[in-house]
């Protein structure tokens, strides 16, 4: 049956009856049936294959031949694209977004091999050494839990050079399919004429029972001559061979047809397709009088759980009644490619929010390698995961590992301590309000205009918009629950689960375990609680000045540029001394630092050490404890996995609880300086003689590193390193000796600390020099929106450039502002390459017309205007202040 336009998204088989067998082969044909569209219960698939000899797709011109293959493959539900000469070099870029790329490039023009292959599991097949340079060959194994597939990509050029047997065998086995462009000839697969290469592979197939699946339908058209032949194969294993189908589908821009092979193996997709909530079609005045309808029709309890379950299911039986929910649409890869920047650049005005620019800016700044050698995650044991599910539950076990520390004898008391101290919290009233009063309605209608109602809901489901709009009676009876658990010291159980989403960290392999950042999703209420609770906690820390001065993550009016310019004052002001001082600075890295808080030393040095008590200390304990997650990896959920210690990632307390963890590692240091900045850690020490720098840092070394032990954290040598700033040019080579743990430390020339590249002479020409990079690469958003007839206007495109791109150009000007002339201009030249994107004005026309036009003010001008508001800020703070005192009184007080 001719499969129209209609059904190309609901195909579920090429060629297999109601039964799930295929009929007959029959060289290729196709039994009629009637096409099952798959469901979102069933995720299982056959193994689908498009084959192709693209002829080219390095040029731009030739990329639409891309286009219409992502386009059959999207219509036919192919897994794995295999294609012959694309003519691909080290240079080129390939990148096709939802698709793994394994790529080989011929070192000399034309030739090359690709895969593109989504939605299943795959592992590289390490090639053999070629013997005959003619042949080019890429092979892949799809994993399944029945059997694996191998899939072996060939192309050999047209010539008279016979194969290399002995080479050739080692592509042949088991469960495997061999296609490509072979330019061999022979009457078996309908070739008119027969070569002695053809003669050569029909011999070899015959010995190791490998089977053609070519009917004789003609897979190459002379473009010259208007001919045909059958140059494209497809042989397969016998043992594959009764579950497999062939066709040649429809013409493309090659001069060769693609071609589409089925095997009937049910193997597991990644792809999900997820309800989400339409809000932009909402009804809130509903959800709100729905809402008040349930919640009043229940009265309250002292159940803390029976109240987190009734709210919820509150909420979402008001949401189910005024929200519309669906799946989202699958169109085919031309329509979205055409479409979503028709989208976008139609709809840009002033007001769109810049979280839909930031993901476009966000993907021009990635640099995820394009070859991708296994997308499948190496287990304990060494084996490959074959599922979602089972991937998910090795990141599960392997996060909850993470967070295990071991301990002593000793630590122990720690642990009876923590528990004494909760306790008497818990009957002992305080003096102190902040930690006792119940939570009023101005404190909750703070927290929730705070909150980012664009975040991913917890575990619980329940989204930020929903309680952007539960008007006044939901307000109420949610701060009852607030209040609720502030009083018995207990949080509803789903507010300590978390769902884990892995993230993959830029140019790490996608088969290491850690290689994916763990993103915690936690219940959005919860997060409402918590800073509440932080506002209080940060106004008690604030009034008492208990926060330690040389940390300056996570605080109010403290932020990283405040670290990276007291770094770098201190590091100038000594080189401007008579004689010239030396620096030398040690940058620590703290490893798994939030997963490796110790919770029950935390409790007792915020009991101790902060005096934060009363109803407080309790929740806390409560909230730190009994933690747990599951991990959702692409379609696979894994079981639930304990936290065993540490702070939960996403959580609004966590950070303020780690600096307050990590207070008094300040006071090891001494003769030294440190600078804090959540778990970023610098000693550096200014002096004339290096040796005394290097043996002084040494001894702190050792300080740091009991501190440390104490607190069962853990600094790793390996990547920490040590940075010499001098401006004596004989100094620049200079490796200092410093040790953490017994090791070496490494010295590097232009560290990046906080974002900010430095150098041996604080001349910012490194960091400069990013910027200008960055900028460029950003540069590109605006070239995409005005190179459209349909694209954004002149306000528009200022508006952008504003927003993304003028931010990153100005980031820590309050350090490279004292740069040279030659490194500033660099700066300008970008912002005046944005202008003229903005007004369309030309090269000729002189810059200060094209700033006017585009309403730009020159950046040194923005520098000095924003550098005097800077100055203003520091001296309106406290003499407590380390970077104040620096700046006024020429030299800090712990200096």
């Amino acid at each position: 049956m001719n499969q129209s336009h209609s059904d190309t998204y609901t195909a579920s088989s090429v060629a297999q009856d109601n039964q799930g067998r295929v009929q007959d082969l029959g060289r290729g044909s196709c039994p009629i049936n009637r096409l099952q569209s798959p469901t979102s219960r069933d995720r299982l698939k056959n193994l689908r294959i498009l084959q192709c000899n693209i002829n080219g797709i390095s040029l731009t011109a030739s990329r639409i031949k891309l286009d219409q293959i992502l386009e059959l493959a999207d219509a036919h539900q192919v897994s794995v694209s295999a294609l012959q000469e694309t003519k691909l070099q080290a240079k080129h870029l390939l990148k096709v977004k939802g698709y793994n790329i394994v790529r080989q490039d011929r070192p000399s023009s034309g030739g090359g091999l690709v895969f593109l292959i989504r939605d299943v599991y795959y592992q590289k097949i390490p090639n053999p050494d070629p013997q005959n340079i003619c042949l080019e060959s890429l092979g892949v194994r799809i994993l399944s839990r029945n059997q694996n597939v191998n899939i072996i990509n060939l192309y050999h050029t047209p010539n008279n050079q016979r194969f290399n047997v002995e080479e050739f065998e080692n592509y042949f086995g088991e469960s495997t399919v061999i296609l490509g462009d072979l330019n061999a000839k022979h009457a078996t697969w309908g070739c008119a004429t027969t070569n002695a290469r053809g003669q050569e592979l029909e011999d070899l197939a015959n010995d190791k029972g490998f089977l053609f699946l070519n009917d004789g339908t003609h897979t190459y058209r002379s473009l010259s001559y208007n001919t045909t032949d059958v140059l494209d194969l497809t042989l397969i294993s016998p043992d594959i061979f009764p579950y497999s189908s062939w066709r040649v589908l429809d013409h493309i821009g090659s001069d060769h047809s693609p071609i589409l092979t089925e095997i009937n193996f049910k193997i597991r997709t990644l792809r999900t397709t997820n309800l989400s909530w339409n809000f932009g079609k909402a009804n809130w005045n509903n959800f709100e009088s729905i809402l008040n309808e349930r919640l009043s029709q229940s009265p309250l309890t002292e159940d803390l759980e029976r109240e987190w379950a009734c709210f919820k299911d509150s909420i979402f039986i008001a949401a189910k009644r005024t929200i519309p929910r669906g799946k989202d649409i699958i169109r085919s890869y031309i329509d979205i490619k055409r479409r979503r920047w028709e989208q976008l650049c139609s709809n840009l005005d002033y007001k769109t929010p810049n979280s839909r620019l930031w993901k476009l800016a966000k993907a021009l700044d990635r640099a995820q390698p394009q070859e991708e050698n296994s997308n499948s995650i190496t287990k304990s044991n060494g084996s490959l995961t074959i599922d979602d599910q089972e991937a998910a539950e090795e990141l599960g076990k392997f996060y909850s590992n993470e967070s295990r520390v071991t301990f002593g004898r000793e630590d122990k008391k720690v642990g009876i301590l923590d528990r004494n101290l909760v306790k008497t919290c818990c009957h002992v009233s305080t003096s102190n309000q902040v930690f006792s009063d119940y939570f009023t309605t101005s404190e909750l209608m703070y927290a929730i205009q705070q909150m980012d109602n664009n975040k991913s809901p917890g575990p619980d489901g329940i989204h930020g918009k929903f309680l952007e709009n539960i008007g006044p009676h939901g307000r109420e009876r949610l701060l009852y629950i607030f209040n609720l658990s502030w009083k018995v010291g207990v949080l509803p159980k789903q507010w300590k689960t978390a769902v884990i989403i892995p993230v993959r960290k830029p140019n790490k392999e996608a088969n290491s375990l850690g290689s994916y950042r763990p993103i915690a999703l936690t219940c959005i209420p919860c997060k409402l609680m918590e800073r509440i609770i932080l506002r209080r906690i940060t106004h008690h820390l604030m009034e008492l000045n208990l926060i330690p001065e040389e940390q300056y993550g996570f605080r109010r009016g403290h932020s990283t540029i405040d670290q990276i310019l007291y770094f770098a004052q201190s590091v100038r002001d000594a080189h401007n001394l008579k004689p010239t001082k030396h620096t030398i600075s040690v940058f620590l890295d703290l490893t798994k630092a939030f997963d490796k808080v110790w919770k029950n030393k935390l409790l007792v040095k915020c009991h101790d050490e902060f005096n934060i008590r009363g109803r407080v200390l309790p929740w806390i304990s409560n909230f730190l404890n009994d933690r747990s997650f599951r991990v959702k990896y692409q379609s696979g959920i894994s079981s639930i996995y304990r936290s065993y210690q540490g702070i939960p990632q996403g959580s609004v307390l966590s950070p303020t609880l780690f600096s307050l963890f990590v207070a008094g590692m300040e006071k090891m240091v001494s003769s030294c300086n440190i600078g804090l900045f959540a778990d970023d850690v610098v000693i550096w020490k200014n002096d004339k003689d290096v040796i005394k720098i290097e043996n002084s840092l040494n001894e702190n070394m050792v300080a740091i590193q009991s501190f440390a032990e104490v607190h069962k954290l853990n600094f790793n040598p390996a990547k920490s390193f040590t940075c010499i700033f001098t401006t004596n040019r004989h100094m620049f080579n200079l490796q200092p000796k410093i040790y953490l743990k017994g090791n070496l430390l490494e010295t590097t020339k232009s560290p990046t600390y906080l974002g900010f590249t430095l150098d041996t002479e604080i001349n910012c020409g490194k960091h400069i020099a990013k910027l200008v990079e960055k900028g460029r690469k950003r540069l590109q958003l605006l070239k995409f929106i005005s190179g459209r007839d349909w694209g954004a206007n002149s306000g528009t495109l200022r508006m952008t450039y504003t927003a993304l791109i003028r931010p990153v150009l100005e980031y820590g000007y309050q350090v490279y502002q004292v740069a040279s002339q030659t490194n500033l201009n660099k700066l300008e030249k970008v912002q005046l390459s944005a202008a003229r994107i903005i007004t369309g004005l030309r090269s000729c026309c002189p810059k200060a017309i094209v700033l006017y036009e585009a309403d730009l003010q020159p950046l040194s001008m923005r520098i000095r205007t924003n550098s005097a508001k800077y100055i203003a800020k520091l001296q309106s703070l406290g003499s407590f202040n380390e970077l104040r005192n620096l700046f006024f009184s020429g030299q800090a007080t712990r200096d």
